[in-house]
């Protein structure tokens, strides 16, 4: 599975003028690559992934999901390709209050009406550190248990691109290391990995980095280690 973006543009209304938000960005994620996207705050980061995700239409460009158009699609079906093909982690991303933890992790399997590969689910907990929070409350967790939360729930559909915005922003060095780890082996498994980011620790072998700048994206290096 390749999702492509050729040439997306996006301008944003504003009072006084209209303001471009990305300019002329072209990208491709195929299977077993794993992208860097660093940029200051306001560069567009979040833009390009909210386009790639099919929720924001970009003002001109395209998207392709294999040789689908995502956008020219209607918006249920973009729904149902985020379900199934392109999983999601957004910055501001929200857990259901009233469902314990472990019943977050499996909602979309039960959204989407899959059989819950019980063994997967559990490996997913495991290698997130949650199994001891299974039981608990979305309002009973820190900030960093919250985000790992978060993070399960969008991989447990099995998806095989993976969007992520921050991940690890304002999370201390434990938690945030358990994340890049879980990226790491998605990674390793095949998945297409697309991570926006000011952590640098995110670099390691064979990851492709970009930097966006004025809303254009920039193709830095593949950097490859050992």
């Amino acid at each position: 599975m390749i999702l492509r973006a050729v040439n997306i543009r996006k301008t944003f209304d504003r009072a006084d003028n209209n303001t471009c938000g990305i300019i002329d960005v072209s990208i491709t994620i195929r299977p077993a690559e794993y992208h860097c996207i660093f940029g200051t705050s306001g560069s567009g980061k979040s833009t390009i992934l909210n386009i790639l995700a099919g929720m924001l239409a970009p003002s001109s460009g395209s998207v392709y999901l294999d040789n689908m158009d995502i956008y020219s699609n209607k918006k249920f079906m973009r729904t149902s390709m985020r379900i199934n093909s392109i999983g999601y982690i957004m910055q501001s991303a929200s857990l259901l209050s009233n469902i314990s933890v472990y019943d977050n992790i499996i909602f979309p399997l039960e959204i989407a009406k899959k059989q819950v590969n019980y063994r997967q689910v559990e490996d997913i907990i495991n290698k997130l550190e949650l199994s001891h929070l299974v039981d608990a409350y979305p309002k009973e967790l820190s900030g960093g248990e919250y985000k790992r939360v978060t993070i399960a729930r969008t991989i447990v559909s099995n998806p095989q691109i993976i969007l992520a915005d921050e991940p690890t922003s304002n999370l201390d060095e434990k938690n945030a290391n358990i994340i890049r780890n879980i990226f790491e082996d998605l990674y390793l498994e095949g998945k297409g990995i697309v991570v926006a980011t000011h952590d640098m620790k995110f670099i390691e072998s064979h990851h492709i980095i970009h930097n966006i700048r004025n809303g254009k994206l920039y193709y830095a290096q593949k950097v490859c280690y050992g």
